[in-house]
């Protein structure tokens, strides 16, 4: 969920807590959230943290999940002509697309906001060949939706 939807999702709790609690419900949020207020947690926060414990525990096990995982990885490789897997780099912005593939919306959202994982060498792969990644090649445009599905 991107931050405006989970402003309006946790709207209603917020309102109710104050009330709860006795004070205005014009109370500032930010002092719900910070640590000399109530050191609440906003579901933007939570999600990422949720986000990157679930691929730290994805892609650190080294059973079924695993295994799956790396198949994965190498599918979205695939699917998205990247020349190295997305475990190594990854700056596709949020897509439709994502909505039924967890590790991609997941490496987007992180990639949204600046936070970079390091990942386990095992899922390392870089496609051979060519002078230049088509990433480069087309710049800015190699992402957009429109463009994307006319690679096929």
């Amino acid at each position: 969920m991107t931050l405006p939807q989970c402003d309006r999702t946790i709207r209603p709790f917020l309102y109710h807590f104050k009330k709860k609690i006795g004070h205005a419900v014009t109370l500032p949020d930010p002092l719900l959230f910070s640590k000399i207020g109530y050191n609440l947690k906003h579901l933007f926060s939570l999600q990422i943290e949720n986000q990157i414990q679930y691929l730290r525990t994805q892609f650190d096990n080294n059973d079924t999940l695993g295994k799956i995982t790396k198949i994965r990885c190498l599918q979205l490789q695939y699917d998205e002509w990247l020349s190295v897997s997305p475990t190594q780099q990854w700056n596709i912005t949020m897509q439709p697309r994502f909505n039924r593939n967890i590790i991609a919306a997941s490496l987007s959202l992180l990639q949204s906001q600046n936070i970079t994982l390091t990942f386990n060498p095992k899922f390392d792969n870089t496609i051979l060949g060519g002078q230049r990644p088509l990433s480069t090649v087309m710049g800015p445009s190699y992402n957009k939706p429109n463009i994307f599905t006319k690679f096929r």
